[in-house]
């Protein structure tokens, strides 16, 4: 996470450099290679703890030659980890930093002359191109630091179930000695583990918040302590990634709605020709789609902080929904997609937020018509279930979603695997702001889906406000 921060930070100073200036400006210089010189101080440091070796000193070596020894070998742990995957990720980034680093010092050198040429942006392109390789390869390299913990509690406790293997070898008159002493050794070993596997499943859903519980004063304590450090740099980074994202979109909001207001007068003018219009037209829809991403984009960054206002009014929801799906209807037209719908009542009364809702509507049809196969039939329905709750599904015929992968559809920013295959446009932001709209409703959602089969969510909301506060009442 640190070298992430350096690479950032020596990018973004490098790129000032191209702000133009009546003469040199020797304090950037400064700035630029003292960034450099921390990124490689800090990739120095890494790349030692990198090229450590990767076997635990004492007891745990013992005890592996002794499973050995009973098992007459025929036992051994399937997962070992390959470790020369970091050793080739280590050399990629250290060829592309030293690209990098050459094209900075050049960089610099002609900036000091006052003599910027056209090379000097072809060097710019050649920099942001390598720094995005490294920063996917600094990815990578802390993805298998993830997998070097995980793999190593897996290891530890193949070998506590191995233990169990051995019992019948031994006399019937140390069976209850033998008994005691395996429960007591599992019991020690399974408890850190469970923990430590319970906050590797936490940080997999981008839950950094982490307290490994039941740390024992040996390799696993050490391991789960560096495993909290972990997630709390995981954490810092994330916060930084989303300050900084928020921080840009929010730059973007106000030139990108001058821009829109701009286009929707000159489209007035009658002294347009048709290609200038379409043209203009153009402009105006890719200018529409930009400033919802961005608002989506700042959306996102206020639900981080479960800051979620929502302005509570008595309104008919059968009513909201069928606008969403009449404002949709072109696009399910395009690809001759059928929509069935029908609601139990005709008028449903809940006190909801309209506008938030009608988000929620309109994310979770248009996603179903994105992923739908032409020709295929949506089905949706909203129904009353009793006074208290209301309830809303939709079902595709889409491409469906992995099932391993529909624990993680409702993080930030998550879009499936076979999503990329048929090239449908997206943030991932969508279902990540609906489950939050929910939640601060006091309603679920959930979703069921086969591969290229189909989809089908559900969305459960209380009726009243004074029911969504209260909360807890889906558990009954």
């Amino acid at each position: 996470s640190e070298q992430f921060q350096d690479l950032e930070d020596v990018y973004s100073l490098y790129l000032t450099l191209f702000i133009p200036s009546g003469r040199p400006n020797y304090k950037k210089f400064n700035q630029v290679n003292n960034a450099r010189s921390k990124f490689i101080k800090d990739w120095e440091r890494l790349k030692k703890e990198i090229e450590k070796p990767h076997q635990y000193p004492g007891i745990n070596q013992f005890i592996d030659k002794i499973y050995h020894f009973i098992h007459f070998n025929q036992y051994s742990f399937p997962g070992k980890m390959d470790y020369s995957h970091e050793k080739r990720i280590k050399n990629k980034i250290d060829e592309q930093w030293n690209s990098v680093n050459r094209y900075i010092v050049i960089s610099i050198r002609s900036f000091e002359n006052n003599r910027p040429t056209e090379a000097e942006y072809e060097r710019k392109t050649h920099v942001s191109i390598l720094v995005k390789k490294i920063r996917t390869n600094l990815s990578e390299l802390q993805k298998n630091y993830g997998k070097r913990s995980k793999n190593k509690s897996k290891e530890i406790l193949f070998y506590a179930n191995s233990t169990y293997r051995i019992i019948p070898y031994f006399l019937i008159a140390l069976i209850s000695l033998l008994i005691i002493v395996a429960l007591i050794f599992s019991n020690r070993i399974t408890k850190p583990l469970s923990s430590m596997k319970d906050a590797i499943d936490q940080v997999a859903v981008q839950d950094y918040n982490i307290n490994i519980k039941n740390k024992p004063n040996d390799e696993i304590g050490e391991l789960s302590i560096a495993f909290e450090q972990l997630a709390e740099r995981l954490k810092d980074s994330e916060k930084y990634k989303t300050s900084m994202l928020s921080q840009f979109t929010h730059e973007m909001k106000d030139p990108i709605g001058a821009t829109i207001q701009a286009v929707r007068l000159l489209l007035k003018s009658p002294e347009l020709t048709k290609q200038q219009s379409r043209f203009l037209k153009i402009i105006k829809n890719n200018s529409e789609r930009l400033r919802k991403l961005i608002n989506n984009i700042l959306h996102s960054a206020t639900y981080d902080k479960e800051t979620i206002k929502l302005n509570y009014k008595r309104i008919d929801i059968v009513s909201v929904l069928k606008k969403v799906i009449i404002s949709l209807a072109l696009n399910a037209k395009e690809k001759n997609i059928n929509v069935v719908y029908f609601s139990v009542p005709d008028k449903i009364d809940c006190e909801i937020d309209e506008d938030k809702m009608e988000e929620v509507f309109q994310n979770l049809i248009s996603n179903s018509i994105k992923f739908s196969k032409e020709g295929s039939t949506i089905k949706i329905a909203l129904k009353s279930s009793g006074v208290s709750t209301v309830e809303f599904a939709i079902q595709d015929q889409g491409i469906g979603i992995p099932l391993k992968e529909i624990p993680y559809i409702f993080e930030k920013m998550y879009r499936a695997s076979n999503s990329k295959k048929i090239s449908v446009k997206g943030t991932g932001l969508g279902l990540y702001i609906t489950s939050h709209i929910i939640r601060a409703h006091g309603g679920q959602i959930s979703a069921k889906s086969v591969e290229n089969r189909g989809t089908v969510f559900k969305v459960k909301l209380p009726r009243n406000k004074k029911i969504a506060e209260v909360g807890g009442w889906f558990d009954a």
